[in-house]
């Protein structure tokens, strides 16, 4: 079974990219560091999505989830060496502070699996995202690392909506339904995830530009 490390089980990494990935197959392990929710998910072993429209709500089962602490640096780094992709959610203030991690867990990976570049999908609002997690990297690995061989950094352009979250059940999450996430087809150094609901395209940069303007018209 595929996997998928998701670093962030908020809003966004579990209505929108961690049931995308689990209902197309993927074992999707979250990173977090609200230990509430990190054992919530590790003894259910899934969670609820409900989508809002109009007025309606619809329910999702999504299963075969775990989480790790994000405090917990031999338990990420042994995820990310094992993952097929990983995803952040974190949100612009956090990313900085999870990069020496990152950096750690990439270093290990090189060593265990020198042949198998990994794929890091940026599923966040950040204007040029790939170059500001490279130059964060940068500061953690070794000048010789050979980044472009290795890592490859997925940029997104994130249309999903999500609500103010209702009641406080660590298990259900608010979403509205769509659920495509558009990805840079150029970011990707192994292949692209092929389900539906990954849209490659290239150039992002015309897709984020879009999603700009039609939010700020709306």
């Amino acid at each position: 079974m595929k996997i998928l490390v998701q670093w962030g089980a908020g809003n966004i990494g579990r209505s929108f990219i961690g049931q995308l990935f689990a209902r197309n197959g993927y074992k999707v392990v979250f990173v977090d560091i609200d230990m509430n929710l990190v054992q919530a998910l590790n003894k259910a072993g899934r969670y609820e999505v409900r989508h809002l429209s109009f007025g309606t709500e619809k329910s999702l089962s999504v299963e075969g989830v775990s989480a790790v602490d994000g405090r917990d640096d031999s338990a990420v780094i042994e995820q990310i060496v094992a993952a097929d992709y990983v995803s952040f959610s974190v949100g612009l203030n956090v990313l900085p502070r999870v990069m020496p991690l990152l950096a750690k867990a990439l270093e290990r990976r090189v060593c265990i699996r020198p042949d198998v570049p990994l794929d890091i999908i940026i599923a966040e609002n950040i204007h040029d995202g790939a170059a500001f997690i490279r130059n964060l990297l940068k500061i953690y690995l070794p000048e010789d690392f050979a980044f472009e061989k290795h890592v490859g950094l997925v940029e997104t352009c994130i249309g999903k909506m999500v609500p103010i979250q209702r009641g406080n059940d660590p298990l259900v999450v608010y979403g509205e339904p769509f659920n495509t996430l558009i990805v840079d087809k150029k970011g990707f150094l192994g292949p692209v995830p092929s389900f539906a609901g990954i849209q490659a395209v290239t150039p992002i940069s015309a897709y984020v530009e879009r999603k700009l303007w039609l939010h700020n018209m709306g």
